[in-house]
């Protein structure tokens, strides 16, 4: 078996194997023999979701930590094989492309459907990323999770740490700065874990300054008896009992947009009464999701979900994995789809939930102040007190009116259209 992974290219030899012995083949345990062995360092090692007393080997997910030049996909080449070892620049190479911020998105989602692949065909792969913070690592993690796939986890943190030593030994010429941010990230993220990850959430595209706005989400809500409704329709479908749901969802609602601008706010049409039709149900650990289908209405063109759904409960787990749950675990249809009511309004970064264009409080399209903190001239003490005071006032503390917020956040909420106060998420 060593002489046909010498001689064969990974596909056929795979092919043989499972044939010959009935699981997926792995470098990790059979390897060309002989098989060099390179200078490199050892990597310190963390694994979770290991199989014990398992009868066939185990394939592995592994994810490596180091800045460039600690000599990560040395150590990943000759552990698993260069066929397994999969990282974001190697885009570059393959397509010839030179390098720039600019092609990042797509290097990496190259990266992404490479890595996604193996482990669909349950081999070992290696995520050859400097996977700097626990954000990086959420998709493939997420994916080995909610897809149900058979690897362990192997956290791989190379143990170089000087920026002189890396700056050396990199082969991209990264400056030392950058090489300095890196490893401040990877001090700072601490020891990783799948549920310190999950709890992290996805990489996002940060929006410009002057995109931001007051509403969290747009979206489509519901009153109470709709709300009821949509309980009693998962319960019916997937066959569990209420106890058995945990950390049910505060506001029932099919997100349009998260973190919308302020044209799509004045566009979308808050208030607007929509059809919705339940056409399936996702059942998965703790995540309990109806699977929706919304018209093609003017209003709904703005959407950016590309399933959209209600989250009826998520457990211990955010609300905002959802998504990942949904990308990775295949919906079961009903057998008739259920038509709903609800209508379109705004959740507010305050918490609120406001249903009329009208309610919308006052300053709700400003943006945030594109100086950042740090550009920030720094005041004098004298100023930063009378500054608090100021807001204590505005706030009703300390000789302020201590009924102006309550007067100006009456008559927002469009009666009716919220569901029981349990959680507040997403």
């Amino acid at each position: 078996a060593s002489m046909l992974m010498g001689v064969l290219p990974e596909g056929p030899s795979s092919v043989v194997a499972e044939y010959c012995f009935g699981f997926s083949f792995l470098w990790e345990f059979i390897r060309p023999v002989p098989v060099p062995r390179p200078l490199h360092d050892n990597a310190e090692l963390l694994v979770e979701r290991e199989m014990k007393n398992s009868r066939y080997p185990q394939p592995t997910l592994v994810i490596t930590i180091g800045a460039p030049g600690s000599g990560k996909t040395t150590w990943a080449r000759y552990r698993y094989g260069p066929h397994a070892v999969i990282a974001a620049d190697d885009w570059f190479e393959l397509t010839k492309t030179k390098f720039h911020p600019k092609h990042l998105g797509t290097a990496h989602g190259w990266c992404k459907e490479k890595v996604l692949e193996r482990l669909k065909r349950g081999v070992s792969v290696v995520v050859n990323n400097t996977n700097t913070t626990l954000k990086e690592m959420f998709y493939y993690i997420g994916a080995v999770v909610f897809g149900g796939y058979p690897h362990r986890i192997l956290y791989a943190r190379m143990p170089e740490t000087r920026p002189d030593v890396l700056q050396k030994r990199g082969l991209h010429r990264v400056p030392k700065q950058k090489i300095k941010q890196m490893l401040k990230r990877i001090q700072y993220m601490g020891k990783p874990s799948i549920h310190r990850i999950l709890d992290a959430g996805p990489m996002t595209k940060r929006k410009p300054d002057n995109q931001v706005t007051k509403v969290l989400y747009a979206g489509i809500f519901f009153n109470q008896e709709t709300c009821n409704a949509i309980v009693s329709t998962y319960l019916a479908a997937s066959g569990h009992k209420p106890e058995e749901i945990t950390g049910p969802v505060k506001y029932l609602h099919v997100t349009i947009e998260f973190m919308p601008s302020a044209t799509l706010v004045n566009n979308v049409g808050i208030g607007s009464e929509i059809d919705v039709s339940i056409v399936g149900f996702v059942s998965y650990l703790h995540f309990h999701i109806l699977i929706v289908s919304l018209p093609q209405s003017n209003a709904l063109r703005y959407s950016t979900n590309k399933i959209p759904h209600i989250t009826v409960a998520t457990g211990k787990y955010p609300p905002s994995l959802a998504n990942t749950c949904l990308l990775h675990s295949p919906f079961r249809p009903l057998p008739k789809p259920i038509a709903i009511k609800g209508a379109i309004g705004a959740f507010m970064r305050g918490g609120s939930v406001v249903m009329q264009m009208k309610n919308l409080p006052l300053g709700w399209d400003t943006v945030r102040n594109p100086m950042s903190t740090q550009q920030q001239p720094k005041r004098s003490n004298r100023n930063q007190s009378s500054q608090s005071s100021s807001k204590r006032n505005s706030r009703g503390g300390r000789g302020g009116n201590p009924n102006s917020r309550n007067e100006q956040s009456r008559g927002r909420n469009r009666p009716g259209y919220l569901s029981n106060p349990t959680r507040n998420t997403r």
